[in-house]
């Protein structure tokens, strides 16, 4: 008895090894982010990019589909310029601050194989992501030559976006992509992928939304 459960095991185990089921995948690339202008949400300034790494998982429900998840941590920096309000007391010159935000991002996709057991296998996937800024770090850089207000400025900026907690903590995204994979042996591959995500928050009880484009270097281990 003891001998036919060894045997079981072993074909068991040799059919999930032949059938390649799952990848696991090291990420590494880049989001390109529109950033919201803060004198005015409804529309975006230029650009910058958010370097990122993280690892996913993803299993082969059928032939053609995978179902994956995965950890992604990125990071960027980017100034703004708060422009002076004409005729304000207060706000009577501009204010250059830098902004350090970080976040991880656990997305949830589903992805479909174009082609099976070639060299190059290009695939589609689609998904939802959940992201969370883990820490929003503010430096002032210079405001009027005098300098006086830069210790209120510090003040009101530290306790309007965190003190009183409302800068953007959650995000949700939704998102498309494409890619291609190369097999370099029977069980390593290496590829790219471009996605494009749309994501919504919520900003002083204001539902808004914005776009990312985002492309990754990829090395996968299929067992």
């Amino acid at each position: 008895m003891k001998t036919k459960l060894i045997i079981i095991f072993l074909f068991l185990s040799s059919l999930t090894i032949a059938q390649k089921k799952f990848e696991v995948t090291a990420v590494g690339g880049t989001n390109y982010m529109f950033i919201p202008d803060s004198l005015n949400p409804m529309k975006t300034k230029t650009g910058k990019f958010a370097y990122q790494t993280g690892l996913e998982l993803s299993y082969r429900v059928f032939k053609n589909f995978r179902i994956g998840v995965g950890g992604i941590y990125s990071t960027m920096s980017f100034d703004e310029i708060f422009k002076k309000i004409p005729g304000d007391d207060i706000f009577n010159y501009d204010i250059y601050v830098n902004h350090k935000l970080k976040f991880t991002e656990f997305p949830l996709y589903i992805r479909y194989d174009i082609f099976m057991n070639r060299k190059l296998s290009p695939y589609v996937k689609f998904g939802y992501s959940f992201i969370k800024i883990k820490q929003l770090e503010d430096k002032l850089l210079k405001t009027d030559p005098a300098g006086h207000e830069t210790e209120f400025w510090v003040q009101f900026y530290n306790f309007t976006f965190k003190n009183d907690m409302l800068f953007i903590t959650d995000i949700n995204a939704v998102f498309a992509g494409m890619g291609v994979d190369y097999k370099l042996t029977e069980y390593l591959t290496a590829g790219i992928d471009l996605n494009a995500k749309r994501f919504f928050y919520y900003e002083f009880d204001n539902k808004r939304s914005n776009y990312t484009l985002s492309g990754n270097l990829r090395i996968s281990f299929v067992f």
